[in-house]
């Protein structure tokens, strides 16, 4: 409902819809979201991969799920897929985790200069029907301040400037000794 009354004085519309609505509609089980950390282990040559999901089952009886993971490189190659499988309880929402490693020497590292993009397909099944789908784009890289240079992927970078706008609070890691943010 929308009340679009006009208010004498008021240089804002105060009431109704003043931007694009959009109306979402989702099976009782579905992937909320997903999130994929990608870090490169330069010491041990490997990255480590950490997949979460937010699953949120509203139908009445519990679910017997399996989530289908498939990585396709810059190459348009995909990479062996990954499965999780999982009990979510009627009317939960619970986050999974998938972890996997791989050879640093197999994987296009993102870097301004390179940015080479995966992107991460994931589904949600039942009884091999497929309920909810989602796709990512995602780099990998890892950025360092070491003393006082920068470095992303091990290499010494010089930046004129960086933004991070997103604070939220599972990405923003706040420094115990001065309370001042550090953000990558």
């Amino acid at each position: 409902m929308a009340d679009n009354t006009f208010r004498r004085g008021a240089w804002w519309a105060w009431g109704g819809i003043s931007r694009d609505v959009s109306l979402l509609a989702h099976n009782d089980v579905r992937l909320v979201w997903q999130h994929i950390s990608a870090v490169p282990n330069f010491d041990k040559g490997v990255v480590d991969f950490a997949i979460s999901y937010k699953i949120e089952n509203n139908s009445a009886k519990a679910q017997n799920l399996t989530i289908n993971t498939q990585v396709i490189g810059p190459d348009n190659k995909s990479w062996q897929p990954k499965t999780l499988e999982t009990i979510i309880a009627p009317n939960e929402t619970t986050n999974k985790v998938l972890t996997f490693q791989k050879e640093l020497k197999d994987v296009e590292l993102w870097h301004f200069d390179r940015p080479n993009l995966y992107v991460l397909n994931s589904s949600i099944a039942s009884n091999d029907q497929e309920l909810d789908a989602v796709s990512d784009k995602f780099g990998i890289r890892k950025m360092e301040a070491i003393g006082e240079e920068l470095y992303l992927n091990n290499e010494a970078v010089r930046l004129n400037g960086f933004n991070r706008v997103h604070d939220h609070p599972y990405t923003v890691i706040l420094n115990p000794v001065n309370s001042s943010r550090t953000i990558f």
